[in-house]
Order: C-alpha cells, then structure tokens, then sequence
C-alpha cells in the first residue's frame, strides 16, 4: 500500500514536471518569437549598413588604380577613387566629421555605423601645406551626403601639377564594403555600402 501510494505521488510529480516544462517550452517560444518579431520591426540586433556617396561629379574607379601604392595596395583600407573637374568635394557620408588634416587635404569621418571613412583629395597634396584648399566645415560637424566640405583651387593645383585623384576608403578592417559597379558618378550617387563583419 505504501509502495503504490509512493509510485502515484512519483507519477504525480512526474506529470507536474512534465506540465512545468510544457508550459516554460511554451513560453520560451513565444518569447523568442516576440523578440524576433521586435528586431525584425525596428533593427535592433541588426548589423547596421551604412551607403557611402560620391563626393564629386565624374568618374569612379577601381582602388588599384590609384597611383599611390598606399590607396592601391589598401594599405589604408578599402574603397574607391574619383577623378573629377570641379572645385568643390562634398560629403560621402550621413555621419560625423572626426578629422581635419591640419593641411587640409584629408578629411576623417564616422559613418552612421560607426565607420571610420578617409576621404584624401589628391596625391602627394599633403606637401601643399594647406595651400589651395578652403575648408568648409569643422571637426565635430555632424554632416548628411552632398554637404559642400571642401573648395580647392584648381588652378594653382595644374600649375604645381598635383593629381587630384581622390581616394575614399574605409579604414577600420573588422567593416566589409561592397563596392558599387559604376563608373560615370555624380554627387549623392551611392558608390559602397560597408558593414561591420
């Protein structure tokens, strides 16, 4: 009598287990499919992707192509040159402007992803010491694409003979870029999208 009240208050307790499982198993489900559905509506979890815009009317090409082995072997990161004609360079990002080089041929940004973005205008344009170049913003500026950044004086850079070519790059490895096929770009055109791995 004792052995069979024993073995019921033993199935008895397997059952409430059983039942507590169940119901955490249910719950745990609901749970997780409510997160989903939360991340999935607002991006919460989401690796963040961030475009990344032509700063200058004209032509786009291959890193490789830039004549500066810096640029061309990513010694600086990944990312694009331009090669254009007008006087003024415009912001390739919706982020914030980190950096100014004090000869203002380079500008450092940080992306709406937290990516560290280097726009250098022109080869070699560091030995100009500033010269040519009017800066139009300022460290710390929170700036969207196609914000004027930069005039430069085109007639002094043909007479020193300066390549304007104008690599953009991203400087933080842990960030994947996916480069845009394009060549003829125009300001606000997206020419990347880059990523944290």
């Amino acid at each position: 009598m004792i052995a069979y009240s024993r073995n019921v208050t033993l199935r008895r307790l397997d059952l409430k287990k059983q039942v507590l499982l169940f119901f955490w198993r249910f719950e745990e489900f609901f749970l997780f499919k409510f997160y989903k559905e939360i991340n999935d509506m607002f991006g919460l979890f989401k690796k963040k992707e961030c475009n990344i815009y032509a700063p200058v009317n004209g032509k786009m090409i291959d890193i490789s192509e830039v004549l500066d082995p810096v640029f061309s072997k990513k010694l600086m990161g990944d990312g694009v040159g331009f090669i254009f004609d007008g006087d003024t360079l415009y912001s390739p990002i919706d982020g914030k402007i980190k950096l100014i080089a004090d000869t203002k041929h380079a500008i450092g940004f940080e992306a709406c992803n937290k990516a560290e973005v280097l726009m250098h205008i022109g080869l070699d344009t560091v030995a100009l010491k500033g010269e040519g170049f009017e800066v139009l913003v300022n460290e710390g500026d929170k700036v969207k694409h196609g914000t004027p950044l930069i005039k430069i004086n085109r007639k002094l850079m043909k007479e020193k003979n300066i390549d304007l070519t104008t690599p953009i790059v991203i400087t933080n490895p842990e960030y994947s870029v996916q480069i845009e096929n394009l060549e003829n770009v125009t300001v606000g055109t997206i020419v990347m999208k880059c990523s944290e791995n």
